[in-house]
């Protein structure tokens, strides 16, 4: 979200699905290329900490608090954050209540139909030769449920 593309980005021709065990065999085993010459310290700092490899050092392994308390954050009022009181940044200017300019064209001129939708669109390039190995746990997991823990004081509204 920071600099337009992923941290691990394989554009190539050729074979969809071996373009994707390409892109799965660098999100496990490389580092992700953060050196680009617009992007600050402490930006590219979070992003290296946020993508570490090994989960115990990753930030925010030991709770939300490390992730909060990092610099590119300093100047974040998380309270005014939780409670939607933040006021926005940049406000676009509308002609009316349905103004579309600030969209491209690509998308303000799409129909609306199943077939040109862009999440069933995805659905069928991800779907479409997809190596049965690949959905093993232990090539990569495709799904996270996140069930929140009562007891997990990180949870709670006071420790913003």
């Amino acid at each position: 979200m920071l600099v337009g593309v992923p941290p691990f980005c394989h554009q190539s021709e050729g074979n969809p699905a071996e373009n994707r065990i390409q892109l799965y065999n660098q999100i496990k085993n490389d580092c992700p290329n953060l050196n680009l010459d617009f992007l600050a310290e402490q930006p590219r700092d979070l992003c290296r900490q946020l993508l570490n490899k090994d989960p115990s050092a990753r930030l925010g392994a030991d709770g939300v608090a490390s992730i909060m308390a990092h610099p590119w954050f300093a100047e974040l009022d998380w309270v005014s954050l939780h409670n939607k009181t933040t006021p926005s940044p940049y406000r676009p200017q509308l002609d009316s209540d349905v103004d579309t300019k600030y969209f491209s064209e690509e998308f303000t001129q799409m129909g609306l139909s199943p077939e040109n939708s862009c999440p069933q669109h995805t659905a069928n390039i991800f779907n479409q030769n997809m190596p049965t190995n690949l959905l093993k746990a232990d090539v990569i997991p495709l799904y996270t449920k996140y069930e929140p823990d009562d007891d997990d004081p990180r949870q709670h509204e006071d420790n913003l």
